[in-house]
């Protein structure tokens, strides 16, 4: 049997913490030096549909991407980096529901240094479909108004090194933000 003295306690209670500690490490992330800042320009995209013979969502999501690690990391794509592609929280899942067609080629990657800030606009433009009760909806009848992430390619490598690798999800998706729709405008 166990004495109950408090020095007992005492020794019990520190060692739940350093069990309780070291478990947050096993858990949280193993590299601390992938440390990526990806965010969208606005927390609230409140936009004006263009109406005309098919409702047309036309508006810009400027995004910014900080290399808050000690190590480099890198985009690819064709010319340019590639655009990222935009999801939104369907229940509890991330659906993709607007992408932009790219040329397919492959040019050398652009590397960002520590302390580096990358900044980009997606300019979505598409038609939308009008769903069950005057609902705006995308083309594949998910409801427009929402919460919505960007996922993007992002990498860690550098110039010299063999072909980046790519970070794990949770890295390469910014930070949510919603989306609300308005008609009303009319197109000339």
């Amino acid at each position: 049997m166990v004495p109950h003295t408090p020095r007992c306690r005492v020794l019990r209670l520190a060692a739940l913490a350093v069990f309780l500690v070291s478990g947050c490490r096993i858990i949280g992330p193993d590299d601390d030096s992938r440390s990526v800042s990806f965010h969208a320009d606005q927390d609230l995209y409140d936009v004006q549909i263009i109406e005309g013979a098919q409702p047309f969502l036309d508006f810009d999501i400027r995004m910014e991407i900080r290399n808050d690690g000690d190590r480099d990391l890198a985009l690819l794509g064709c010319i340019k980096p590639s655009m990222p592609i935009l999801q939104k929280r369907v229940d509890d899942d991330w659906v993709t529901v607007y992408t932009v067609a790219e040329l397919l080629c492959l040019s050398p990657p652009w590397f960002l240094q520590p302390g580096d800030v990358y900044r980009d606009t997606l300019r979505v433009e598409a038609e939308l479909e009008t769903g069950i009760l005057g609902v705006l909806v995308w083309e594949s009848h998910i409801p427009v108004n929402g919460e919505y992430r960007l996922e993007r390619g992002i990498y860690e490598g550098s110039e010299g090194e063999d072909w980046p690798t790519i970070l794990p999800l949770e890295e390469r998706v910014s930070a949510s933000f919603l989306l609300r729709v308005h008609r009303g405008l009319v197109r000339l």
